[in-house]
């Protein structure tokens, strides 16, 4: 898809305005609310240089994705044990929500494309970014749930907040449940 029709199909999108809990994993030395992974990496929805923090609902699909992660570097879950579990408050995001129905066609996405390769999910998120939208909602790759890749250049102070950060032993995560 041409990048014009791009831009022009995102403009055209209802973008939702999101607040909620979200849950994030890092490793235990990690500030929760860094992009700077994210941005040295590019991931499913920014290219390299855009920092992003990615979170997901419910807890169900941050496990599932940290499984999913775990997975595609070929080292286990038990090898990025420890982890810190972080539950973060969204408040008054203005988003471009794929997960209405169609959105994800209009943008010439396949529920494939989440797994990848990224560049295709990553040139929307850039339109998106470049749109001065302050993220992305998506259907998860790993599971059921959702995710949220949070464009860090255009939150405020409150738009993200950290409410509680649990340290996880265990790859299965059962305690949190």
């Amino acid at each position: 898809m041409a990048s014009r029709d791009l831009y022009r199909i995102l403009d055209e999108l209802e973008p939702s305005q999101i607040n909620g809990i979200f849950f994030r994993h890092t490793g235990p030395d990690r500030d929760p609310l860094s992009g700077f992974g994210a941005s040295l990496m590019g991931g499913r929805w920014n290219p390299q240089g855009t920092e992003t923090v990615y979170l997901a609902r419910p807890l169900a699909t941050c496990r599932a994705e940290f499984h999913r992660m775990a997975a595609g570097q070929g080292s286990g879950p038990k090898s990025f044990l420890p982890r810190m579990v972080h539950t973060v408050a969204i408040t008054d995001l203005t988003v471009a929500d794929l997960t209405v129905e169609g959105a994800m066609a209009a943008l010439g996405l396949l529920t494939e494309a989440l797994a990848g390769p990224f560049e295709p999910c990553q040139l929307v998120g850039d339109a998106a970014a470049t749109l001065g939208l302050k993220g992305v909602l998506a259907p998860s790759a790993a599971d059921s749930g959702e995710v949220l890749a949070v464009f860090l250049r255009h939150t405020r102070p409150g738009d993200l907040t950290v409410l509680r950060s649990k340290r996880i032993e265990d790859e299965q995560w059962q305690h949190l449940e």
